[in-house]
């Protein structure tokens, strides 16, 4: 949780207090965004490349 909370503004520092709602809330956000790109981005490289067929051993030729 901690994690998320760094990315929503949270610094973690002896003084600070506990995780706020806010700074869990936007580092929810904004990881959330993170994953989209992501997906995006994936999804783009599959429509460039178009889907390719994998075999489940390295090496061996496909039929």
């Amino acid at each position: 949780m901690i994690t998320i909370a760094k990315l929503g503004g949270y610094l973690n520092r002896k003084c600070d207090g506990p995780l706020g709602f806010e700074s869990l809330w936007k580092g929810y956000a904004r990881f959330h965004d993170m994953v989209y790109i992501c997906m995006l981005k994936e999804a783009a490289e599959m429509a460039r490349n178009g889907p390719t067929r994998r075999s489940g051993i390295p090496g061996q030729a496909q039929t």
